[in-house]
């Protein structure tokens, strides 16, 4: 059969996560014969701060919050070239992850244990905040979000109304793909995943562009356009993101929950799904 009579190739999914945990995904992807496209919904651009801000590293009366990946990443590229800095973040008690991933990030940059951060068995903000640490101020009394521009104020918020005077360090912002270079047709994708809500706005905006450049009528009209986002199945992270899905026509039936908010779990959504 010549390659012009072959079907196309169908991706399972589009991984989504920016670096390094797109990297991660793929390698995981690929010893479960998982198929996948890697193409970062959006790409993290540091902002940089100067570097006085970090001498409260050196406060062992400070609580030190991490709420993902990338904050631990340029954390950590602030501090690297500073001795003392780092010395302190080593031997600090009192680092904070909101998920076992983001510990376990923090604990390889630093060398140390990962049992010198503290994380909730419930991988988000909530289960963060119903940390016992977290329940009222008292001996320590500051804490510090180490995260990106924007973003959601939940764990600020809530300290704040315990008493904490909260600090925040926002080392990073993010940059939305359009998804223009993707190198295979959408409608060759069977799932997407969303593991935030930027990512999800990112894959929207993504699609709307991709369906208005069509050539088809009726990919033009506005009220067409959740009926195309039916089309594929989505993976997100939680149900906030799902919400949000729903709020652009998605039905509840495409779009589906991970267990926990981590790769394996992403993994065993997909094979589940290929039952």
């Amino acid at each position: 059969m010549s390659s012009q009579d072959e079907q196309p190739q169908s991706i399972q999914l589009l991984n989504t996560r920016p670096t390094p945990m797109g990297e991660e995904l793929t390698v995981l992807l690929d010893e479960a014969n998982i198929s996948s496209i890697h193409s970062p919904a959006i790409s993290i651009e540091p902002t940089p701060q100067p570097s006085v801000i970090f001498n409260a590293l050196l406060s062992s009366n400070t609580l030190f919050i991490f709420v993902s990946k990338n904050a631990v990443k340029q954390f950590f590229e602030a501090i690297n070239k500073h001795p003392e800095l780092l010395n302190a973040a080593k031997s600090h008690q009192q680092l904070f992850a909101v998920g076992e991933g983001t510990a376990e990030y923090l604990a390889q940059l630093l060398t140390i244990p990962k049992t010198n951060i503290h994380y909730p068995l419930q991988s988000d903000s909530d289960g963060l905040l119903a940390m016992a640490a977290f329940n009222h101020a008292n001996t320590i009394q500051s804490a510090i979000i180490v995260k990106g521009n924007d973003g959601r104020e939940l764990i600020k918020d809530t300290l704040i109304e315990r008493g904490f005077e909260v600090s925040e360090w926002s080392l990073y912002k993010r940059i939305p793909n359009d998804f223009k270079a993707l190198s295979v047709p959408w409608t060759n994708i069977q799932t997407l995943l969303a593991t935030s809500i930027d990512i999800a706005n990112a894959l929207v905006n993504g699609l709307q562009l991709a369906l208005d450049k069509s050539r088809h009528g009726e990919l033009n009209d506005p009220e067409n356009f959740p009926q195309y986002l039916n089309k594929w199945q989505w993976l997100v992270f939680s149900p906030r993101i799902k919400v949000y899905l729903q709020t652009k026509g998605i039905d509840d039936s495409r779009i589906i929950i991970c267990e926990q908010m981590n790769n394996s779990s992403i993994i065993n959504s997909i094979q589940r799904l290929a039952k």
